[in-house]
């Protein structure tokens, strides 16, 4: 069964399914390259009140910024394509969200938070933030 997601952002049904395992594995190498495991926990774990929220938007919003144009267009049309809006499936950036530039972001966090789950489910049993750098042997 496919895992789906359905919010109402700016006045739509929005429904987000789970994207395609390995699309979720690039989601997820190329979010853990720009965003400390610590972060990602956190926004996992968010329950949805303003501060969670704004941490949530840091994060994705520091995401966002260390990504080059391309690799970030490049995920957020990977993730859209897993997304129906009132029940028509996703179209094309321009066509979706003409006139509607805060909401392309609020799909954007939406989906994210969506496909993060395994790897959301492997941080969370981890005591301690999961560190990528080396150790030192003596």
């Amino acid at each position: 069964m496919i895992s789906r997601t359905t919010k109402t952002i700016g006045g739509r049904t929005v429904e987000i399914c789970r994207c395609a395992a390995t699309e979720a594995l690039d989601l997820e190498l190329s979010i853990a390259k720009v965003a400390g495991s610590a972060d990602i926990v956190a926004m996992l774990e968010s329950k949805g009140s303003a501060d969670e929220m704004a941490d949530i938007i840091r994060v994705v919003g520091g995401v966002a910024k260390n990504l080059t144009h391309a690799e970030l267009m490049r995920l957020m049309n990977m993730l859209f394509k897993y997304v129906s809006f009132d029940g028509k499936v996703f179209r094309d950036i321009n066509e979706d969200f003409s006139d509607r530039p805060k909401d392309i972001w609020e799909v954007f966090i939406a989906a994210i938070m969506h496909n993060l789950g395994p790897l959301g489910e492997g941080l969370r049993k981890s005591s301690k933030p999961v560190s990528t750098s080396p150790t030192a042997t003596t």
